[in-house]
């Protein structure tokens, strides 16, 4: 229904925003 596409949506921003993160991490040890 509505509520779990609704949480869909939010774990997906969330998994986004740590890959985002994680990337970040592995470039700034790397650099």
């Amino acid at each position: 229904g509505l509520a779990s596409e609704g949480a869909k949506l939010v774990l997906a921003a969330r998994d986004a925003k740590r890959l985002k993160e994680t990337k970040a991490k592995v470039v700034a040890q790397g650099s």
